[in-house]
């Protein structure tokens, strides 16, 4: 935006966007939506895809990690588990990863 010389301002009385929203999705703060990505489309001439799948990596990205930090603060349950001494026999390393034992014990 800023390499085309485009203000925020500029881009949202191109896009109709409100100012505040082209902040918070400059920001990370709000996702790109289908529709803001083809007004995206409209003023830089990138196809609404250009935007869009960016934006799907990263919300699944923030999502894994979500869920990666609620499992590490569910790690007390390994301990009640019939399999615990399982786990430290193949590796105590895998104590501190609830996402790989939820793949192999469900």
């Amino acid at each position: 935006m800023e390499n085309r010389g485009m203000s925020q301002v500029e881009l949202s009385e191109r896009t109709g966007l409100a100012k505040e929203t082209i902040n918070e999705i400059i920001k990370a703060k709000a996702p790109i939506t289908p529709e803001s990505a083809l007004k995206f489309e409209r003023v830089f001439r990138q196809p609404a895809e250009y935007w869009l799948n960016p934006e799907s990596l990263y919300r699944g990205a923030l999502a894994c990690d979500a869920e990666h930090s609620h499992l590490e603060s569910e790690v007390a349950w390994l301990e009640k588990l019939p399999i615990a001494k399982d786990v430290n026999r193949i590796g105590p390393s895998l104590k501190f990863q609830p996402t790989r034992l939820l793949y192999l014990w469900g």
